[in-house]
């Protein structure tokens, strides 16, 4: 049985929100990764929004082809644009092919609180982890027609 080879990159305690987290992660999910980064790309020039499926109450329509809800969470997809860059440079130290790769895993989760200090000491700061993994998928090969 042959073992698929994977690329993992953790993020801990990044300043960003749980929630945009989750939404950036659903929007990259499944996707190849240099079509990911391209999306991400987009969204940080704010020309492609991120739909909300999860968290999006009070959020307005976008733009965009069957998206309802939609956001561009600038800080959260940066920090997950730098993480997708460092998970690729991992592949490429693992000896895989990165023309070929796929964001198979992403989970973010909720990280520490650390509280403000000064005169906002009430409030607590919004942190995340974030653990990324890619796989190669499948060589598409282009389709031959039959002549008859």
């Amino acid at each position: 049985m042959v073992e698929k080879q994977i690329a993992k990159v953790e993020g801990k305690s990044l300043p960003i929100s749980k929630k945009h987290a989750v939404e950036v992660g659903n929007f990259i999910r499944r996707k190849p990764l240099a079509k990911a980064k391209q999306h991400l790309a987009l969204v940080l020039e704010q020309k492609m929004a991120v739909p909300l499926r999860r968290f999006y109450k009070d959020q307005p329509h976008r733009r965009g082809r069957g998206m309802a809800a939609g956001s561009y969470p600038l800080k959260a997809t940066k920090h997950v644009l730098q993480l997708l860059n460092s998970v690729e440079k991992n592949a490429l130290n693992l000896g895989m092919d990165v023309t070929n790769l796929i964001v198979q895993t992403y989970m973010a989760n909720t990280a520490e609180t650390r509280m403000h200090s000064g005169r906002h000491s009430g409030r607590s700061m919004r942190r995340a982890h974030i653990r990324i993994e890619v796989a190669e998928g499948k060589k598409q090969t282009p389709k031959k027609e039959d002549k008859k």
